[in-house]
């Protein structure tokens, strides 16, 4: 049988992601469920296992340059179009409605 509570809550009690009362919650419930806390267990213990193979590996300093430098270039404000800066919907000035 498969507990709730090990496909919502375990991960993000796990990454310390949880308020202190959801924490709180999961601790009790943990009391007294034997597949989370076997989940939670084996989730612990492959972080652990993860972080003592020191797996990091840094980028090449030119991906890194590259990275960089498309980031910029996304983050910049696009420009408006001549066009777009002689309309008044480019300077987002109203219309005048025609009068019947």
């Amino acid at each position: 049988m498969s507990c709730d509570f090990s496909g919502t809550l375990l991960h993000a009690y796990l990454d310390g992601e949880l308020d202190a009362m959801r924490a709180a919650e999961f601790e009790r419930h943990l009391e007294t469920c034997r597949e989370c806390t076997a989940t939670l267990g084996a989730a612990e213990s492959l972080r652990s296992s993860l972080q003592r193979a020191q797996l990091y590996e840094t980028a090449p300093i030119g991906l890194r340059n590259e990275l960089r430098k498309n980031s910029a270039r996304s983050s910049r404000v696009p420009r408006l179009g001549r066009m777009a800066r002689r309309s008044p919907l480019g300077a987002g000035l109203p219309l005048p409605l025609p009068c019947s």
